[in-house]
């Protein structure tokens, strides 16, 4: 039993971890898609010149980060699925969550959280930004 317990504060600790690197990623996303978002800048302008309002700005930012996201996550599904080879060359048997559907909704939710946390300050700054800024 004590063992267990102790597993079970290891397993605490590791996930406390993930989440705080996963905090990290997301704030140096922040840093650098903000300062890539000069190229953006000019794309911004010319919506607002069209008349197009800060709130669809914003949301158009984040729709385009949400969608590269999820294909990336996409992607790396893809790779995951050589799983069966890797398999038959090492010999060893690797246990997948694929076929698991709280792995998908878990997975989903992972996908929108990081993509609004790390897509919210670039989208607010470009939405931000007055027409002679650009």
């Amino acid at each position: 039993m004590a063992n267990r317990k102790k597993t079970s504060v290891i397993c605490a600790h590791l996930y406390g971890v993930a989440i705080f690197i996963l905090i990290i990623a997301c704030i140096n996303f922040m840093n650098l898609a903000t300062a890539r978002s000069i190229k953006r800048a000019k794309e911004v302008g010319v919506r607002k010149v069209i008349g197009s309002s800060r709130a669809s700005s914003l949301v158009s930012s984040l729709v385009n980060r949400c969608y590269y996201r999820f294909w990336r996550w996409w992607c790396l599904y893809y790779l995951y699925s050589f799983v069966a080879f890797f398999q038959f060359i090492t010999g060893k048997q690797i246990v997948s969550p694929l076929f698991i559907s709280s792995y998908w909704v878990a997975l989903i939710a992972l996908v929108l959280l990081t993509s609004i946390i790390a897509g919210s300050y670039p989208a607010l700054y470009l939405s931000s930004l007055n027409r002679r800024e650009y």
